[in-house]
């Protein structure tokens, strides 16, 4: 009787931790698959790098288009949060900041650079997506 009850309680509690590993196993799965979107200033200097290098930024431009850099990855981030998944929308306001964002580097930039800049976006660009 005794080994019976011992065996019971054995087997209850192996059962409880394999459905708690299976819990944890299915809520790492679930979030391996959704990549986690960077953060605004990592975003800014990873466009800024890309900028320094192949325009080959003057220190005054470099400032200037870093400062509007992260200045845009921040309403990306905040449109991103705000979208509550409406990719259409979502896609619609990405399209105005891009255009924004654009005007105020051809202020800054030369017109080769700006070329170079906008020819890079357009290879780049992801449209919505189902």
């Amino acid at each position: 009787m005794k080994t019976s009850f011992y065996c019971l309680v054995f087997c209850g509690l192996l059962s409880v931790g394999v459905v708690q590993a299976n819990d944890a196993l299915t809520l790492n799965q679930s979030t391996m698959n959704q990549p986690q979107m960077p953060s605004a200033d990592e975003m800014a200097k990873h466009e800024t790098d890309w900028m320094k290098t192949e325009l080959t930024l003057s220190a005054e431009q470099l400032t200037l288009v870093s400062s509007i850099n992260l200045n845009y990855a921040k309403k990306v981030k905040e449109l991103f949060a705000q979208s509550n998944g409406d990719r259409e929308s979502m896609h619609a306001k990405m399209e105005v900041l891009q255009s924004q964002k654009k005007d105020e580097l051809a202020k800054i930039l030369s017109a080769d650079q700006l070329q170079k800049y906008v020819t890079y976006q357009a290879s780049h660009k992801r449209g919505p997506r189902n």
